[in-house]
């Protein structure tokens, strides 16, 4: 069983942690909120053209890596954090799609 099955405020914590400047508490918490990430972006992937250049990997690692680099962020919470993650997917796509579109 992971961490976050069995301690639900781990997230919480780390995300503290992360507030406080705590930089290392990131790879853990990408443990953690890793394969809701990578859903959240198949979802929004299956919608998209046949051939994107992006895939729900990278647009998981993109989305994470921008709301961890959040500056001025108190997170409270894992849904504080994830709720955010949908539209910052969107965003990426659709400026991938337009930047696509525009070569």
């Amino acid at each position: 069983m992971t961490a976050s099955a069995t301690d639900p405020g781990e997230v919480t914590r780390l995300l503290a942690s992360l507030t406080d400047g705590e930089r290392h508490a990131g790879d853990r918490l990408l443990e953690l909120v890793y394969a809701q990430l990578r859903g959240i972006a198949g979802k929004q992937m299956a919608a998209e053209r046949p051939g994107h250049t992006l895939g729900a990997t990278a647009l998981a690692h993109e989305a994470y890596l921008k709301l961890v680099g959040q500056e001025q962020t108190d997170w409270r919470s894992r849904a504080h954090f994830m709720r955010p993650s949908s539209p910052r997917i969107s965003c990426t796509v659709a400026f991938s799609s337009h930047w696509y579109s525009q070569s």
